[in-house]
């Protein structure tokens, strides 16, 4: 979801790339601002010279991720046996030799050995391993498939094992440096243990027990891997440990740190009725509308056409990837780009304007909404609630609460979330669908600045009716409907009041307003 620098690898001191030929080595001049690789292939496995010289296929959509609710090892290996079944030896030369799980040519770059069995989201993923050539061995987490390493990120000991470094792969599968910390040079042959811990999109790495530091990825949750580049490298043990409802309560009060930089996401389009108001950014895997009047104090991003109505106004930037319209005394206070063409009508200004052929892409927000979905619903419940409909007042204190099925609040009805004074979190997962009557109130008492109240409908839809005021981040499936002059606010910081739809649209009526105090951040 972040949109990490499409800087390549700065300078000699961080002068590894993906699954470079032998020839394809970093300019020896340190003061040589940018070094691109020409290759970003993933190789056949077998040799240094069978290295494939081509782009990578984009990431796609995960499969299903492994969950579990308490912390559990999902895989673990010391490598008596030879254990071929669950690797896939995707690049360099990797054997199963005298108890270890080893690449043996010491010529690859991101030589890379792929766990399949598991694609985890909230995890800890710890290998041993000893370096007979440098010392440059490491772990590789977040990766789609075995097909492509577009969007992983990787974790490694680099110049000669006297830096830790971590990185991603851009959409083309070509290393992006990140960051790095200067460490003591294990001895060759000495024993170093990596673990990394992820929690959605944050990771922490430690070597042998010691946190050396922590990061933020451009993606959440996927396979993960073991690394060397250009030394023989021999991993006597890996462990993958699911971090179940640990993970999930670590994170569910504040949102994921890429969530809320949204205001509003949909995978399809996002529409916006006479003189809504959102106070916040909004991203459109589509399209984006507004009727007349219509405001959003924050940036739009489209992956097609955005039209916005007379006399609208966006106060940020505007970027799409189609044909945007401006209608008569509309105004986008900062720049615009457009994929094909843009239209003003009389009155209608921007800032600086640019034509951008490249399509936007949401694929990595789609992505990190299914992933806080899947860790709200792995905490732990304290209350199960009936399927069904709530037709009078009702108060709830902090807690999980689970609804099997779907859950419905009847018209003008008032749903009280006591907080009683302490720092609170109300967290709903809703097994179908929820929807709020016209006029139903959802009040805070007794909160404090760090109260969170989360609606989660992770398998349906969300609907709030006309004049309705609700309290709260919504995550849905499919669609989400927010009625004509209904608000949704938020109880603890500037970017809840929130709604996120992971498949489907988004739709917010006349006269409605989404996000209740201040504004969040750009796409």
């Amino acid at each position: 979801m972040k949109h990490l620098r499409q800087l390549l690898i700065v300078g000699a001191a961080l002068s590894m790339v993906v699954l470079s030929s032998p020839a394809a080595a970093a300019p020896e001049d340190p003061d040589d601002p940018i070094y691109t690789p020409d290759d970003a292939g993933i190789g056949a496995g077998d040799s240094c010279a069978a290295t494939i010289d081509e782009d990578r296929p984009s990431r796609g959509a995960d499969a299903t991720f492994t969950v579990v609710t308490t912390p559990t090892v999902l895989y673990t290996s010391n490598f008596d046996t030879a254990d071929s079944a669950s690797w896939s030896l995707i690049s360099g030369t990797w054997q199963f030799v005298n108890g270890t799980l080893a690449q043996v040519e010491s010529c690859d770059y991101d030589a890379s050995a792929l766990l399949d069995a598991h694609a985890v989201v909230d995890f800890r993923w710890e290998g041993t391993f000893a370096s007979e050539t440098s010392n440059q061995g490491g772990l590789v987490i977040n990766q789609q498939s075995a097909a492509t390493r577009s969007g992983a990120t990787l974790i490694d000991l680099a110049e000669d094992g006297t830096k830790l470094r971590w990185g991603t792969y851009d959409a083309l599968g070509y290393y992006v440096y990140v960051g790095a910390v200067a460490i003591d040079r294990p001895a060759d042959g000495t024993d170093v243990t990596l673990t990394v811990e992820v929690h959605g999109t944050d990771v922490s790495v430690a070597i042998n027990g010691t946190t050396m530091g922590t990061f933020t990825t451009a993606h959440a949750g996927g396979l993960v891997g073991l690394v060397a580049t250009q030394s023989t490298v021999a991993f006597t043990s890996v462990t993958l440990t699911g971090l179940g409802s640990v993970a999930a309560s670590s994170e569910s009060s504040t949102m994921r740190t890429s969530l809320v930089d949204r205001m509003i996401f949909a995978n399809t389009y996002v529409s916006a009725g006479t003189t809504a108001t959102i106070n916040g950014s909004v991203v459109a895997g589509t399209y984006f509308t507004t009727g007349v009047s219509a405001a959003v104090n924050g940036d739009t991003l489209a992956g097609a056409a955005t039209t916005l109505g007379a006399s609208s106004a966006v106060s940020g930037d505007l970027r799409s990837g189609a044909a945007v319209t401006l209608g008569a005394d509309a105004t986008v206070a900062g720049d615009l780009q457009f994929g094909t063409t843009v239209t003003f009508g009389a009155g209608a200004s921007s800032g600086s304007q640019a034509l951008n052929t490249a399509v936007p892409n949401t694929t990595d927000d789609q992505q990190d909404v299914i992933a806080e979905q899947t860790s709200l619903t792995l905490m732990t419940t304290d209350v199960v609630l009936p399927t069904g409909n709530i037709a009078t007042d009702v108060t709830f204190t902090a807690g999980v609460y689970e609804v099997p099925g779907l859950l419905t609040f009847t018209a003008a009805k008032t749903i009280t979330l006591d907080a009683e004074g302490q720092d609170s979190e109300f967290i709903f997962n809703i097994g179908n669908y929820l929807s709020f009557g016209a006029g139903v109130e959802v009040v805070v008492v007794n909160g404090t600045a760090n109260t969170s109240v989360i609606w989660n409908a992770p398998a349906g839809y969300i609907t709030v009716g006309d004049g309705a005021n609700i309290v709260g981040t919504i995550l849905a499936q499919t669609h989400v409907v927010v009625g004509a002059n209904s608000t949704l606010s938020g109880a603890d910081s500037s970017c809840s009041g929130a709604v996120y739809s992971a498949t489907s649209y988004v739709s917010v009526g006349a006269g409605a307003t989404v996000g209740g105090i201040g504004t969040c951040g750009a796409p």
